[in-house]
């Protein structure tokens, strides 16, 4: 079978056999001993010479004079031939998925929880270090504190980092697919190659089998890299988790439709037929792959529209804290119980550091560039892709500067209760002051 990095030489070899095909329409045989012409018998002027191996030249009169020849002929098609392969050579290799999907995978997997089910695959130490958190100050302390700072930097925040992580799922399976996707179209590309020019050589004599129907390599690479990837929303997901959880379950559901329709056959019994069965085969490889970029793009631009819809779901910046009264006298807390929970809290600011330094920026421009007419664009789902990364870095990283200042303000509240600082509810003013700003994205 042909190779896609050979794929120069199979289109030379196509070029001749589908010249040797119309010629065999035209009544026009190999001339036998001479493989380099054709004849028709009974017809003495009417032989030509044909295309070499690599289907160039050929056409012009076996010593007949310039007069009588189809070169023009030939050259309309290989013409033909290069309209309809030109797009699909060059093709992308999709390795420079790898890299972002990495990324994206670790910053995941740091986020992940038992809330965003088997999507990621985390450790759950940011889980387990907030829950402490929540634990240490609903049962051991008292104050008026406790139920603005408990909403914002534990049961909210819980809701923004299940969110964050869902997008990381998202951007993952995109980044999946897309480097799953390439190397399958190029042996697909290959292979209806190799089945056209088969076909077109079965028909004069120079092959005896006839092709079979084949299944497209793409549409179970796809499907198998989205599986290994996202699965169905867990029980008790709930909140920005599912709503992301959803669209995620969205990709498997759409390529697998894909996959359900992906078989082609290059077969005819002339040279028109088999040439068209060839484009066909083509285009059908073609829908193929804008299907299924098409559901990776719906779901990159459903989930930008869900989060901007919601920022305080995935962004704690948007979150208010509420009434936190500072100095009400109602506080009681021992020093063990706010050093557990301080140097939780930062268990859990070094988490988001390292879910941050993780995502990075993304690519600067489309790893899987290819011609106009493949695809869904000639960047693929780059743009949609780029706004999703984007986005879920930079609420991460205002949530990790959000969460550093929750961090601050609890330790004021402890450095005014135990009077281990004179400065302490200054501090404590300036923070809930600048806490109750926002940023922009």
């Amino acid at each position: 079978m042909a190779e896609y990095d050979s794929l120069a030489t199979t289109i030379g070899k196509m070029k001749r056999a589908a010249i040797d095909c119309w010629m065999s329409d035209q009544d026009f045989d190999i001339t036998w001993g001479n493989d380099s012409s054709y004849n028709k018998w009974g017809w003495a002027p009417y032989q030509y010479h044909r295309p070499d191996a690599n289907g160039e030249g050929g056409g012009t009169s076996v010593g007949y004079g310039d007069g009588v020849n189809c070169e023009a002929s030939f050259n309309n098609i290989r013409a033909r031939i290069d309209g309809i392969i030109e797009k699909w050579l060059g093709l992308p290799s999709g390795e420079l998925c790898e890299t972002p999907q990495a990324d994206v995978h670790t910053a995941a997997a740091v986020l992940g929880s038992s809330a965003t089910g088997t999507s990621i695959q985390g450790s759950g130490s940011i889980a387990r270090s907030s829950s402490t958190v929540n634990d240490v100050v609903l049962g051991n302390m008292k104050g008026a504190f406790r139920a603005p700072f408990l909403w914002k930097y534990y049961t909210k925040f819980c809701t923004v980092q299940d969110g964050l992580g869902q997008a990381g799922v998202i951007l993952q399976a995109n980044y999946a697919a897309e480097r799953a996707m390439w190397p399958a179209v190029k042996e697909d590309v290959a292979k209806i190659c190799d089945q056209a020019l088969s076909a077109w050589n079965t028909q004069v004599g120079l092959a005896a089998s006839e092709n079979a129907k084949f299944q497209l390599a793409v549409a179970g690479a796809v499907v198998t890299a989205v599986a290994a990837i996202v699965t169905a929303p867990a029980g008790g997901v709930g909140g920005a988790a599912i709503a992301l959880a959803v669209t995620s379950a969205g990709i498997s559901t759409a390529v697998a439709k894909v996959s359900e329709d992906a078989a082609v056959h290059v077969s005819g019994n002339s040279y028109e037929s088999i040439m068209t069965s060839f484009e066909n085969a083509l285009k059908k490889l073609n829908e193929s792959i804008t299907a299924q970029e098409t559901a990776l793009n719906k779901a990159l631009t459903e989930a930008v529209t869900t989060m901007n819809g919601d920022l305080a779901s995935y962004n704690l910046d948007r979150v208010a804290l509420g009434d936190f009264h500072v100095g009400d006298g109602s506080i009681k807390m021992d020093e063990t119980d706010s050093t557990i929970v301080t140097n939780n809290m930062q268990l859990v600011e070094d988490g988001l550091s390292q879910a941050l330094s993780a995502i990075k920026t993304g690519p600067s421009s489309a790893p899987t560039p290819r011609e106009y007419g493949v695809g869904i664009s000639s960047q693929g789902t780059h743009p949609a892709a780029s706004a999703l990364h984007e986005l879920t870095r930079r609420c991460l990283e205002l949530t990790h500067a959000e969460y550093q200042r929750g961090h601050g303000l609890f330790d004021a509240t402890v450095a005014d209760y135990f009077h281990t600082n004179a400065h302490a509810r200054q501090t404590l003013r300036g923070l809930i002051s600048n806490e109750a700003l926002t940023v922009e994205l």
